[in-house]
């Protein structure tokens, strides 16, 4: 008896090894898809990797059975994912969850997510990479979008998504937050991802070496009487609460909470604009600090942006 079960404790050990020799050069991976539906009367929408989300939302007009359903060719890493190729073949693969946001779904990763008290989990998402070539990872990024005027999040897994959303087509006007992660092809949803596993290095991608840049897009908005104002943070702001919106150009200015110190270094040097307001006749404008705020009789708010000069 001892002698057949140290023949056993022996095959197991080489059955280990050999697992172990094949994850150092392959491992297999499931890629789930990324869906969303919308609401076709609020175009409220719900993201997903798997179905059983929308049971969390059913009810909160996310997911109406008229809805119909739009997938990406991008998906995630299965939550499933072997803890060895997390912990140890690809440990910069993100994770992302499904979580609820004062009734409002939203993907968010871990960094994001783990010292936010107003985040509840809902449930694992699946993983996405640091860049993009990462452990089989492709070019496609899953992309945050933020609506100031419906205050409310989107995704985006291409520039074409990107750039309908940006230039405004559905008049909601979505703009680029952050890169959560870089997403998988999903048309081969269960494939073999071979070594190199770091195959593009960071500082060799196009997606590095870059300045993160939080834009404000200027906004015109109208007042039942026809006045006209131009701001940059409409939904902040109490003195044009009659105001409704207009238009959005496709110009945007960058927020004053950007590192303005590395911005000057690599583009040069940036000037500072502010909104005024004439309270004679409610005129509203956006004005350079060093022009006269004395030609409409204007006043200074602290809402400001920066511009190239």
């Amino acid at each position: 008896m001892g002698f057949l079960n140290k023949n056993v404790l022996l095959i197991t050990v080489i059955l280990i090894m050999k697992v172990e020799c094949l994850l150092e050069s392959s491992f297999p991976l499931t890629v789930l898809p990324l869906h969303f539906q919308e609401n076709p009367k609020n175009h409220m929408r719900i993201y997903y990797s798997d179905k059983s989300i929308l049971n969390q939302f059913k009810y909160d007009g996310y997911a109406p059975l008229n809805s119909s359903i739009s997938t990406s060719s991008f998906g995630l890493a299965t939550p499933d994912t072997d803890c060895e190729v997390i912990d140890t073949l690809c440990p910069q693969l993100t994770q992302v969850f499904h979580v609820t946001v004062n009734g409002s779904p939203r993907l968010v990763g871990w960094n994001e997510l783990k010292d936010n008290d107003t985040m509840d989990i809902v449930e694992e998402a699946g993983y996405v990479a640091s860049w993009p070539g990462y452990c089989g990872t492709s070019n496609g990024a899953l992309v945050e979008l933020f609506s100031p005027l419906m205050n409310a999040y989107r995704y985006a897994t291409s520039n074409e998504d990107i750039l309908i959303a940006r230039w405004n087509a559905d008049r909601q006007f979505w703009r680029p937050t952050k890169v959560i992660g870089y997403l998988f092809n999903a048309s081969d949803p269960v494939r073999t991802v071979h070594y190199p596993f770091n195959s593009i290095r960071p500082l060799e991608n196009v997606a590095f070496n870059k300045i993160l840049l939080r834009l404000r897009p200027i906004i015109r908005v109208k007042s039942a009487s026809g006045l006209v104002a131009f701001t940059t943070k409409f939904g902040e702001n109490n003195r044009l609460r009659d105001y409704k919106f207009d238009k959005v150009f496709n110009i945007s200015l960058i927020d004053e909470t950007t590192n303005l110190t590395v911005i000057q270094d690599a583009c040069g040097k940036m000037r500072l604009v502010y909104e005024f307001s004439n309270p004679f006749t409610m005129s509203y404008r956006l004005k350079f600090s060093d022009d006269d705020p004395n030609e409409e009789g204007s006043f200074f708010f602290s809402y400001h942006s920066f511009s190239y000069n």
